[in-house]
């Protein structure tokens, strides 16, 4: 009995931590999967998990939402930073086809934390920002809260916001230079 509650509670355990490692949607089948194997054992006749395993907190999503897309050639990159990733790649990122007008994304199980999110139209999809020769974009970009002013690059304190156990959306724009 008291086995079966510990097999139960450790795949429970090991299911929601693969969520952390996870975060972007293909992972849902991953989670489908562990969320199938803790019912088939609770149906088998084995007792539930423990509550502490049950209560664990969740991820929430964060939805990202691109305005100001020009045109639906090539792709869209957005990604979601932490501070030490800031300006560099994100371990929180997806491509998508462009669509003209607005383009969303949505990150799933993303722990609670500050982020700053930012993306840009990779027109040629070569997976990079290209740069004309004073190292400005020529390809649109934009920043959570607007955060790209001027010429310079946006700063972590502009871009950030606080994500917590709900799922959010964030909404920005694309600018062109």
């Amino acid at each position: 009995m008291i086995t079966a509650r510990f097999q139960i509670a450790s795949v429970a355990l090991r299911c929601w931590i693969s969520t952390l490692r996870c975060p972007i949607s293909p992972c849902a089948t991953a989670q489908n999967l562990c969320a199938l194997l803790v019912f088939a054992a609770s149906a088998a006749g084995a007792p539930q998990a423990p509550a502490a395993a049950a209560s664990a907190p969740d991820n929430a999503a964060v939805t990202i939402v691109v305005t100001n897309v020009a045109s639906a050639e090539g792709k869209i990159h957005v990604a979601l930073c932490r501070q030490a990733e800031f300006l560099k790649p994100c371990r929180l990122s997806v491509e998508l086809h462009a669509k003209a007008g607005t383009t969303t994304a949505t990150i799933l199980a993303v722990p609670p934390g500050q982020y700053a999110a930012y993306a840009y139209h990779d027109r040629n999809s070569n997976g990079r920002v290209d740069r004309n020769l004073i190292g400005l974009p020529t390809e649109d970009v934009g920043f959570s809260n607007g955060a790209l002013k001027g010429l310079r690059k946006p700063e972590w304190r502009a871009a950030a916001f606080e994500h917590g156990f709900r799922a959010q959306t964030v909404t920005f724009a694309l600018r062109h230079f």
